[in-house]
């Protein structure tokens, strides 16, 4: 696949993740599950935050789609590292709550990584 037809399918898919959680999150609330609607609200901004990296990268790399996979697969080794550590010092200490909301972030950036690599046909 060409890099053309691999940034319009990774735009795609940020677009259709968003989108799925933003109408989840209508009916969640019309139901009045306003805390899973949080949940998705969380899972919605992890989507958005890596689809700003990604559009980033795709600026800053061109069409040097060998940049692009690197820069891209930095920050997402990168930006999850502090929700990893939140997410075990939650844990240690018993908060259940923040524990599952970063569980929530990292399983969100889990799914970006297995999409972007099948996509990019980068190995894990």
């Amino acid at each position: 696949m060409e890099i053309i037809k691999k940034k319009q399918a990774t735009i795609s898919w940020f677009s259709s993740k968003i989108a799925g959680c933003t109408e989840e999150i209508t009916a969640l609330q019309a139901e009045n599950r306003d805390d899973e609607a949080v949940f998705a609200k969380i899972r919605m901004n992890v989507y958005d935050i890596f689809r700003t990296v990604f559009s980033v990268c795709t600026q800053t790399a061109g069409d040097d789609e060998r940049k692009l996979v690197e820069e891209f697969l930095s920050r997402l080794q990168q930006i999850p590292r502090s929700w990893q550590a939140s997410f075990s010092t939650t844990e240690a200490h018993g908060d259940v709550e923040k524990a599952h909301i970063e569980r929530l972030k990292l399983d969100a950036a889990g799914e970006v990584g297995a999409f972007f690599r099948q996509t990019w046909e980068v190995e894990a």
